[in-house]
């Protein structure tokens, strides 16, 4: 499990408030960075529901227990704006 704060640089984009999202697809990776280069920290099953709190590129910085992780945009599904 990742903490929060280990793995949030400056870089990103933080949201106000967390949104809500949920993983699309099956067994999708959560990286400890936004790019596929960095560690699994966990696998998710799609459906699973997350907090969305801050965005690097194509890239989504989530929350769900306490494990933290990225995951690319195409594997999270957004609430419509």
């Amino acid at each position: 499990m990742a903490e929060e704060d280990s793995l949030l640089a400056s870089e990103e984009e933080m949201f106000d408030e967390p949104i809500m999202g949920q993983i699309r697809g099956t067994s999708v990776n959560i990286r400890s960075g936004p790019a596929t280069s960095n560690r699994l920290v966990v696998r998710l099953d799609g459906g699973t529901e997350v907090h969305v709190i801050a965005r690097s590129g194509e890239w989504y910085f989530i929350g769900r227990d306490d494990t933290y992780g990225w995951v690319n945009r195409d594997k999270l599904r957004l609430p419509a704006a």
